[in-house]
């Protein structure tokens, strides 16, 4: 049983390292937010919302 590894392309191997990368670009902004927010910044951010009437269907 002869086992060789082929020899992966220069190409292949920065777009599986830059395709990863360009996905988490979106998502990084939400995370760094996410980590920064002060302690019950979302308890005082919803006391500002108008209330929400439930729908009366009939």
């Amino acid at each position: 049983m002869n086992m060789s590894t082929d020899v992966i392309p220069k190409w292949r191997r920065s777009t599986g390292w830059v395709r990863p990368g360009v996905l988490a670009v979106p998502f990084l902004p939400c995370a760094c937010f996410k980590i920064a927010q002060p302690q019950g910044f979302l308890e005082e951010e919803i006391k500002t919302y108008p209330r929400v009437q439930p729908c009366r269907s009939g």
